[in-house]
Order: C-alpha cells, then structure tokens, then sequence
C-alpha cells in the first residue's frame, strides 16, 4: 500500500472505531471533527539499508513511517475532547490493524513541546491539545 491508501484506511478504520468525523489534513475550525494531521514523513531505518534481494523475488517497496497529530475540533469542547480520548483508547486497544490494511499505529512519545508548537508554528495554527503518533505501513518482509 502506498502512503495515501495507508493514511486513508487508517482514517477509515478511526472513523468505525470512533464513531465521530474522521477528516485527514489540516484541523480547520469551520468542520467539527478529528483531524489526521501528517506532518513528517521519514524513510524507515532498517528497511532502506536492508541487503539486497535475490534476482529471483521482486523488490521491496520503501517503508515509510508518517508521522501525524491527532487534533480536534472543537479543541477544547467537551465534544473535542471525547472524541480525542476515544481515539487514544482505540488506537491502545488496536495498534495493528486488520491484516488487510496492514498499518501500524504508534504513540509518538519522544515529541517535545518545542517541537510540537515548531509544528504548529509552521501549519499557522495555535497550539492547541493533541495527540501525536506515528503510521507505519507494513512492508512484504514483515509480513
């Protein structure tokens, strides 16, 4: 899968989960819903320093890992906030989805408040509560 079907099955898949609008891009306060906000993308290590393959088997695509926010809107109503905490609680019960898809979710634990608000900054968007994860699509070899 590629990085667009990758994000939208993920959306599709919190949209079932969450039961609330899913909307993949920039948090815009005109639409109530939960935005999926990518805002890095980084080739993952490992795969792309792999050995190489034998002629025989076919090459394996490049594995990416998106990083993105998770960010209501309203932000701060009680609806934003239900909606954010039913996400974090999906993604924690769920963090491989249905083999299908084959997607990754990870808490992105290690973004610091300087580089959240150089995000933020950088969208021309307020600092405002989220919560950050990482995507990572699963390559041939990890299946």
């Amino acid at each position: 899968m590629g990085l667009a079907s990758d994000l939208n099955a993920f959306c599709d898949w919190l949209r079932a989960e969450v039961d609330k609008p899913v909307i993949l891009g920039r948090p815009d306060d005109a639409i109530s819903g939960l935005y999926v906000w990518p805002w890095r993308i980084m080739p993952r290590s490992g795969v792309s320093n792999a050995p190489p393959r034998p002629p025989d088997r076919p090459p394996v695509p490049s594995a990416t890992d998106v990083y993105f926010l998770l960010v209501p809107s309203p932000a701060l109503a009680g609806e934003g906030l239900a909606s954010l905490e039913a996400a974090r609680r999906a993604i924690d019960a769920h963090p491989v989805s249905g083999s299908a898809s084959g997607f990754r979710v990870l808490a992105h634990t290690d973004l610091t408040v300087a580089d959240l608000t150089k995000v933020f900054i950088a969208g021309r968007m307020e600092l405002t509560i989220c919560l950050a994860f990482i995507l990572q699509g699963r390559s041939s070899d990890e299946d």
